[in-house]
């Protein structure tokens, strides 16, 4: 079986509401483009049937491949277990609740084609958040950007591109199973010397995400927990951690 131009990754848990939708649309825009794919859903042992439901949609999409995350731990540990089950050339990982239109699926694999290693989408966080969200938000960002990812906007669009080569890289020193795996990603990139590119989401828009979901919408927490990873990323840089040996 020849291996697909592209392997999208959907990490879940609780998504019942969705799911199928989610499917049903993304299977959809994918036929209608000129590279083959693969749709990865990884599941945190969802207690709301979840992974039911994408059985169920296997029989009717052949694309669709389910992958057992083990027990709930975080969006990174899907995420990790998904692209290290990813078969295809390149591999993208968006949120089941497409907060990231699907054209930009399209967006990503151009700059994968021309050479990107990864390839990261970047919101206007000033017109996403409000209030104090917005002022946290940028503050975390500021951070991240001074410690680890110097240049990149926005790291936490759940929706980002890599070559089979740069997910392998990423996977392997992955460290951070829960928030703050998105940067970690990044200073391993950085580290490995690999060829990061960005482009602007105009459409993105905000699903309101329930607690109980993988990342879940209380920002404080959030933002805690940010800061947290944050430094225990840039402890283990310090250390060599993320250099290839």
């Amino acid at each position: 079986m020849n291996k697909p131009d592209i392997s999208i990754v959907i990490p879940t848990y609780n998504e019942a509401a969705r799911i199928q939708d989610t499917l049903k649309r993304t299977d959809s825009y994918l036929q209608r483009q000129s590279f083959t794919y693969e749709i990865i859903v990884c599941d945190a042992h969802s207690p709301d049937g979840t992974a039911d439901i994408v059985k169920a949609m296997q029989k009717k999409l052949t694309s669709v491949r389910l992958v057992d995350a083990g027990a709930r731990i975080g969006k990174g540990n899907n995420v990790k277990v998904g692209l290290e089950h990813a078969s295809g050339r390149f591999h993208i990982f968006m949120d089941a609740d497409l907060a990231t239109p699907l054209h930009h699926i399209q967006t990503a694999y151009d700059y994968l084609q021309a050479g990107a290693d990864v390839v990261i989408a970047e919101r206007d966080l000033r017109k996403i958040h409000s209030g104090y969200r917005e002022y946290l938000s940028l503050l975390s960002n500021y951070l991240i950007q001074f410690l680890v990812a110097p240049g990149v906007s926005d790291t936490q669009c759940g929706f980002k591109g890599f070559s089979a080569k740069a997910s392998a890289i990423c996977t392997q020193y992955q460290s951070i199973l829960g928030w703050g795996f998105d940067f970690e990603y990044l200073l391993i990139a950085r580290r490995n010397k690999l060829r990061l590119a960005t482009f602007t989401i105009g459409d993105w828009f905000d699903p309101k995400s329930k607690e109980e979901g993988l990342v879940g919408d209380n920002t404080l927490l959030a933002s805690f927990k940010t800061l947290q990873e944050l430094f225990k990323i840039k402890v283990k840089d310090l250390q060599g951690a993320y250099r290839k040996k």
